[in-house]
């Protein structure tokens, strides 16, 4: 053998010595990192919401994030944490005071019943002064019947200022206790400019109107529910309020 091929075998051996040594560090994660020529192990990125506060009462939410490298990260990928988003219904209780609402609105919310009564039961009650009876007094209401239905199913009535009626009113079919139901009331303008008011029940077209004479409503106030009946024995998640076009 010559000089030269004894030295290149000596050399190869001690290369083979040497990876076997460390081959344990190599399979490190960190180490792995650093062979790339990365700065360390992967970093999570931020936790994003994948389902929204399930039951709304006593529900949880769960949140998702994502390892940013090959390199496993420390820690948990999917986490839940309690949330509470729904609100018992309280008589009299003033959310807040709205400086207008526009030609164009919505007003979004969940409602569940605990019990019927024999009563109107007030959910929830948009107005610029009084009950019933001016204009302004309903934008919206919404009331469970007090006639129409009984102890486990009972009519929802829904009531707006829709052209030159004040108390422009909708009634739906019986609605069951204990669950939840989705409420949206709107208003928008059409691309012919004419101003359509709509329900949708439980994610339903229910009821759709043109309203010939749509205003705008300075200070209105948000009740849940109002003074002058009887608050639903229930509660609500999700309300939300929405309104544009509020030139007068």
């Amino acid at each position: 053998m010559s000089v030269i091929n004894c030295i290149l075998l000596v050399v190869l051996i001690g290369l083979v010595v040497y990876i076997l040594a460390n081959r344990n560090e190599l399979d490190l994660g960190t180490e792995t990192v650093a062979i790339h020529g990365k700065a360390g192990p992967g970093e999570w990125s931020e936790w994003s919401q994948l389902v929204p506060c399930s039951g709304g009462c006593n529900g949880t939410r769960l949140y998702a994030r994502t390892c940013t490298d090959e390199t496993p990260c420390a820690g948990e990928r999917v986490k839940t944490e309690l949330c509470n988003e729904c609100y018992k219904i309280q008589q009299n209780r003033l959310l807040r005071i709205l400086p207008a609402i526009g030609r164009q609105y919505e007003v979004k919310l969940d409602v569940m019943a605990n019990k019927f009564t024999n009563s109107w039961q007030n959910i929830l009650h948009l107005t610029t002064g009084e009950n019933v009876g001016g204009e302004g007094d309903r934008i919206p209401a919404i009331f469970f019947h007090r006639d129409l239905g009984n102890k486990t199913h009972r009519a929802m009535m829904i009531s707006s200022a829709v052209s030159e009626n004040h108390n422009h009113y909708f009634v739906t079919t019986p609605l069951r206790v204990k669950r939840w139901h989705s409420v949206r009331i709107s208003q928008s303008r059409s691309l012919h400019g004419r101003y359509i008011y709509e329900i949708h029940l439980n994610n339903a077209l229910a009821h759709s109107v043109e309203n010939s004479n749509a205003k705008v409503f300075q200070q209105v106030r948000v009740y849940q529910s109002d003074g002058w009946g009887e608050a639903l024995d229930g509660r609500v998640r999700n309300l939300q309020i929405r309104t544009t076009d509020t030139k007068s």
